[in-house]
């Protein structure tokens, strides 16, 4: 029996990943707005440093911080990020977020853009408590959610490569769960699609340990 074929396959290749995003930054600002929104927050300046959670082919060391780090599973993706924008003040590793527990550095940001839908809720509880752990001034997550405003983009997300698209209600429910204070919750419209920013500052230490 022929297996089916899966046509999300095609972006497993970094090459093709960058060319996708590129035309998505080009025609809805992607990218571009997203760090607008950043230095807007605050969350990015020449004097940050950055963890990106999750940060594929690393869009995001591009930002003025004074430190980037980017992580992933992905060995490809971190591969190429390396070879594309690593040195100097910016680097990639290919591990998650527990690989870091046993680590005492911290970040001023720590950043997580379209991650959560990938993950199931156990997991994001214990990621956002690992980010709430490894910041010491914000957590902004973005990510998109189930109410979509149009057809398009309602096609988009049940088409996502992701298997855990949240409404917005749930997504909060599992924010409250992590040792974070939601500071700011926003819709960000990028295209077709609807999406959250949210900012979150760490709870004291006490609490994260508890």
């Amino acid at each position: 029996m022929r297996r089916a074929l899966d046509p999300w396959r095609v972006f497993e290749n970094p090459v093709v990943w960058e060319a996708s995003r590129i035309a998505l930054d080009l025609a809805f600002g992607l990218y571009r707005r997203r760090l607008q929104v950043l230095e807007g927050l605050g969350a990015v300046d020449g004097d940050t440093s950055l963890l990106d959670v999750g940060c594929g082919i690393g869009q995001y060391a591009k930002a003025d911080v004074r430190e980037y780090v980017g992580i992933d599973l992905d060995p490809r993706y971190i591969a190429y990020a390396q070879r594309r924008r690593g040195g100097g003040r910016k680097s990639f590793r290919c591990a998650d977020v527990s690989t870091l527990a046993d680590e005492t550095k911290r970040f001023d940001t720590v950043l997580a853009v379209d991650l959560l839908h990938h993950l199931d809720d156990d997991a994001v509880v214990l990621l956002l408590r690992e980010c709430a752990r490894l910041a010491t001034k914000r957590v902004v997550v973005f990510e998109p959610v189930r109410e979509q405003r149009g057809r398009l983009g309602r096609w988009i997300i049940k088409h996502d490569r992701g298997d855990h698209m949240r409404t917005l209600a749930s997504l909060r429910e599992l924010l409250a769960q992590a040792p974070l204070t939601v500071v700011e919750d926003r819709e960000l419209v990028l295209g077709p699609i609807t999406t959250r920013v949210v900012r979150a500052a760490p709870k004291v230490t006490s609490d994260i340990h508890s």
